[in-house]
């Protein structure tokens, strides 16, 4: 079965306390949902390597800031500090998206892209698509598709300036439905 993920929760089992906020958007530059994670109190931060530097990912104070944009394959999370600097992007390819009594969530198809502010681009967890695959979790398809998906992100959606600009937009709306 494939993960569910909702937007009212953040995807990190750490989590004390955090705020969440939801909103619909319809501008010309995105459709979706808009969500935005205040962590207010983890109990332990949330660290990644990659290319042998560690990067905190999730600490108190931290933001998520994630983006499920209508009829698109993709969520896009931007992970932003204390000090509101952007940590990186980070893509879940998706099957399906939807809503369940107003809470938007999204079938993640284990393939992710991850964009860094040094504009290193990774394409994460090809060995879980593939055992999805080898387990019957997903359709040969559904695997074809997460590729498929997971290079039009590469090639089409991972502009560092765009995605700063579209990034702080966003974040800033959200953080407004805060005060």
């Amino acid at each position: 079965m494939l993960k569910r993920k909702y937007s009212n929760k953040p995807d990190y089992k750490h989590t004390a306390k955090y705020q969440a906020k939801t909103e619909y958007v319809n501008n010309p530059d995105f459709n979706g949902y808009v969500t935005i994670f205040r962590f207010d109190e983890v109990q332990k931060p949330l660290i990644t390597t990659y290319n042998h530097k560690e990067y905190c990912l999730a600490d108190s104070g931290y933001i998520w800031l994630q983006t499920l944009p209508t009829n698109e394959k993709y969520c896009l999370t931007t992970l932003i500090d204390n000090k509101l600097n952007i940590i990186e992007w980070y893509f879940d390819v998706i099957k399906n998206q939807g809503l369940i009594d107003g809470i938007p969530y999204f079938d993640d198809l284990y393939l992710d892209v991850v964009v860094s502010q040094i504009n290193s681009t990774y394409l994460l967890d090809e060995d879980e698509l593939q055992d999805a695959l080898d387990k019957n979790i997903i359709t040969k398809d559904d695997y074809n598709n997460a590729y498929i998906v997971a290079h039009d992100i590469i090639e089409n959606k991972t502009n560092i300036e765009h995605l700063i600009n579209f990034s702080f937009k966003y974040l800033h709306y959200m953080l407004e439905k805060f005060e």
